[in-house]
């Protein structure tokens, strides 16, 4: 078995390498209720929040207008304009996102290499071990 490593730290994302093959990500942000509406940003309107961040973790560096997204649920038009999202605003996987300190609305998952999405009970038992020192470190801390 090997030692539990933290791999990269930051105020948005922290991530942990539980074994070869495995990767306990920490989202410490959570969505802005915004009807779940993914918005595509054009490339030169932000910039990466961490390089290492897993996901498309982004902070706008010019405002973007606010349109009807892929799911509206017609609440706006395609195209409608609603308003803006000023510079600053950081997204994760193309849906705006702020940050939170509390533990307890973190957004946690396991990432696995494709060739280890099936493993034996004992890795498992060994994982969820792992995950759960993890999660106690940061509900410790509140």
């Amino acid at each position: 078995m090997t030692e539990l490593q933290m791999i990269s730290s930051s105020d948005w994302q922290d991530y942990y390498r539980i074994m070869d093959g495995y990767l306990f990500v920490v989202n410490k942000f959570v969505e802005v209720d915004d009807m779940k509406t993914t918005y595509t940003i054009p490339k030169n309107y932000y910039r990466k929040v961490d390089q290492k961040a897993k996901g498309k973790l982004w902070i706008l560096t010019r405002p973007v207008k606010r349109y009807g997204g892929h799911k509206n649920y017609e609440l706006l038009e395609l195209g409608e304009e609603n308003g803006e999202f000023p510079i600053g605003t950081v997204f994760y996987n193309e849906k705006p996102v702020r940050k939170t300190d509390n533990p307890y609305a973190y957004d946690c998952f396991v990432k696995a290499s494709w060739n280890c999405l099936h493993n034996y009970l004992e890795d498992w038992k060994m994982i969820s071990e792992q995950i759960q020192k993890i999660t106690k470190r940061y509900l410790e801390d509140k």
